[in-house]
């Protein structure tokens, strides 16, 4: 007679959760290959066997979606799998190594600006992750950030206030479909002019460069708020203005 085991047990012998296991059973990964009379579901020694691969698997690095695809296929190439972890491995190493040279340029950064804060610490961040994604060189970078550190304290914190009412004044004009010539998509023009002459300065690449990232960067702490749609909404208006 075959031995068959609850979901506490089979828990109990192998240090996983019934939690885990119950996970398992939902998505296809691990189901009882047993049912009883009663409709009570039981692990058979099949069952126990192909948990102990997948838990070989997960430990292998990969994740429940890319094991359920392998135990899916019967005739599944070791050497398949383990050239599928290598590209896996290669891909965070790369990664890595760009983790690792942006480290190294925050560190230089760093040390040429004696009196770094933590909000200079942060801004060169954010910088970086602008940069990762090509949007700016390296050089436009510098020049950017040149542009802010020439900006007054009080200038810049008065301009960051009325940035946040902006962007809450531009979205109720995109709720509303209000039009370019309104009241208020005229003060949400005009404040965006102003900014970009404060704060990108006559440099059209750059400017670009930046109209690119708010067209295209929708889930960015870096947008500050100006969604893809709202910037597109923004430009619009602001081509039927003119």
């Amino acid at each position: 007679m075959k031995y068959l085991m609850k979901v506490g047990e089979l828990a109990k012998i192998t240090g996983i959760t019934i939690r885990t296991l119950h996970h398992y059973h939902q998505i296809g990964l691990l189901i009882p290959s047993h049912l009883t009379e009663s409709g009570h579901r039981l692990y058979g020694e099949n069952d126990l066997k192909k948990l102990y691969h997948i838990l070989a698997l997960k430990d292998f690095g990969f994740s429940l979606e890319e094991i359920l695809d392998i135990l899916s296929v019967v005739d599944a190439s070791p050497k398949a799998l383990v050239k599928l972890q290598i590209q896996k491995t290669e891909s965070k190493l790369r990664e890595l190594e760009k983790l690792h040279g942006q480290l190294l340029e925050l560190q230089n950064t760093l040390i040429v600006e004696q009196n770094s804060t933590v909000d200079k610490f942060i801004e060169v961040i954010q910088m970086m992750q602008m940069n990762s994604k090509k949007y700016l060189t390296k050089e436009q970078i510098e020049e950017l950030r040149g542009s802010f550190d020439s900006i007054p304290k009080d200038e810049m914190e008065q301009m960051e206030e009325e940035w946040f009412s902006f962007i809450a004044l531009l979205k109720r004009c995109y709720k509303t479909k209000k039009p370019a010539d309104s009241t208020e998509m005229r003060q949400c023009i005009e404040f965006w002019e102003r900014f970009n002459t404060t704060i990108l300065g006559q440099n059209d690449e750059i400017r670009n460069a930046v109209y690119q990232y708010h067209s295209e960067e929708r889930d960015s702490v870096l947008n500050y708020g100006l969604s893809p749609e709202l910037y597109n909404y923004l430009s619009e208006n602001m081509e039927s203005k003119s």
